[in-house]
């Protein structure tokens, strides 16, 4: 019975961490075709204040700890993942107190009855418990196309708590008898076990080796190109229980009612003497952590023609079909399609609306959104938003300025501008895919300046959801 209660809730924490750690193999295949799951492995340090146990008749201060962790995360919507790992955690306190224990029923050597008194001056003594904590988390991110990103973070944790000491670092202790029927107390006496020493000891504290314990983090991410990102959090972390084991031991032992208590003395650590009432780990501090994506496409959204990085690996090398493949860009919850899997563009009424909103050019070599751009998005997006039940394609072209594999990733870049704008808008990056068409779809002739102008462009193509 005791060893069932021992593990029950630990054994719970880690049925539930084995379901959401397999979860991601699930969610691959139920998620929408648009979207393109993400992946991400993120390493994590910092330093923590560390809060005292509750202990009475001892002044008890923190001290500095550590946090160190290893984590991966399944991004299943642009701003929710789910995640588990591995992390490392040390909780440290120091104690100072002087107190003055009687033991009023002890018996000398000579087999005459005493009160053994012991005094302890200034017992400074230091605690640290380290453990290893395997967490599911849920995590947030409030703008993840963003450069700068807010992110918060909350998890439960199994935690195997494999170590748990004491030192003593100074002060004093001394022990007297009392013999009543004498009136007399004896000291200094060593041979008799009466004496005044200096305070030295350490040891192991008797904890629970599984325990439950919780956290939660809050900072700011910065996202570089590559898709690689830093960030800075506050964080906290506590034990759910009181993982002590032990207690109701006195501070210092020297087991007077025996024989050879004289040679037999035991110092205790305070937190197992009735003055610790609970020992629940708490620290609270900052942490710096980096974080590297990876990526996972689901079989059939991108081409596997074995020849597709060369539109990419050699600028002035011909394509064989035109298509995105492989882009180097961190926004990869977007779904790159085939350049000749763009759908014509039907006779729908929405795209009707869509068309009329206006034209959306860009200048030459130009990837941001152009001003006079913005209110064509506003008008789309809030069309894109009133009609949820369509999937959207965003299609990037330019001019014939330039060769095929610049073009490409030009209007590649175009076309992530606008679905990003859309989304920030409101319309929900599940149903976005993009793609570029580079120079290959004009609409006007390229021999002109104001033909290329009009070539040079980012097209929406809706359907309805089938």
């Amino acid at each position: 019975m005791c060893r069932f209660r021992l593990f029950r809730v630990p054994a719970a924490l880690c049925a539930v961490w084995v379901l959401f750690f397999a979860s991601p193999c699930f969610s691959q295949s139920v998620l929408s075709d648009s979207v393109l799951c993400r992946h991400s492995l993120s390493v994590t340090a910092g330093g923590a204040w560390s809060f005292p146990a509750s202990v009475t008749g001892a002044d008890a201060a923190g001290a500095i700890g550590w946090s160190a962790a290893m984590a991966y995360d399944f991004w299943f919507r642009p701003q929710w993942a789910v995640g588990s790992g591995l992390a490392l955690s040390s909780w440290r306190m120091r104690t100072e107190n002087s107190g003055f224990l009687v033991e009023p029923n002890a018996i000398d050597k000579d087999g005459d009855p005493f009160e053994h008194h012991t005094i302890l001056r200034d017992i400074d003594e230091r605690q640290a418990v380290t453990s290893l904590d395997i967490p599911l988390r849920l995590s947030f991110r409030a703008t993840p196309r963003r450069r700068a990103s807010f992110f918060a973070n909350a998890y439960v944790a199994m935690s195997l708590n494999f170590s748990a000491k004491y030192e003593v670092k100074g002060g004093s202790i001394t022990t007297e008898g009392f013999y009543e029927q004498y009136n007399l107390t004896l000291f200094d006496m060593p041979i008799n076990g009466f004496y005044s020493i200096d305070a030295h000891a350490d040891g192991s504290l008797p904890v629970k080796r599984l325990s439950a314990s919780a956290g939660a983090e809050t900072g700011v991410s910065f996202s570089a190109r590559s898709g690689v990102s830093f960030s800075v959090a506050l964080f906290a972390r506590g034990s759910l229980s009181d993982i002590l084991t032990g207690g109701n031991l006195p501070q210092y032992d020297p087991d007077c009612l025996k024989s050879d208590g004289y040679v037999n003395t035991q110092y205790n650590s305070v937190l197992q003497s009735p003055s610790c009432h609970s020992l629940r780990p708490i620290m609270a501090g900052v942490q710096f952590s980096f974080s590297i994506p990876l990526r996972r496409a689901k079989r059939g959204n991108v081409s596997a023609n074995p020849v597709r990085r060369a539109i990419f690996d050699d600028v002035n090398a011909t394509p064989v079909t035109p298509y995105i493949a492989e882009p180097d860009y961190s926004d990869s919850l977007y779904i790159f399609i085939r350049q000749d899997s763009i759908p014509p563009v039907a006779d729908d009424d929405l795209q009707s609306r869509i068309n009329k909103a206006g034209d959306m050019s860009f200048p030459l070599g130009g990837t941001t959104l152009p001003p006079d751009v913005e209110a064509v998005v506003d008008q789309i997006a809030a069309l894109l938003v009133e009609n949820d039940d369509y999937d959207v394609f965003v299609v990037g072209h330019t001019c014939n300025k330039g060769n095929d594999p610049l073009n490409f990733r030009v209007g590649l870049s175009r076309a992530r501008t606008v679905a990003d704008a859309l989304r920030k808008r409101g319309v929900d990056s599940s149903r976005i895919s993009v793609s570029s068409a580079g120079a290959s779809s004009p609409v006007a002739s390229n021999d002109t300046e104001e033909g290329r102008k009009r070539n040079r462009r980012v097209e929406i193509i809706v359907r309805r959801h089938p």
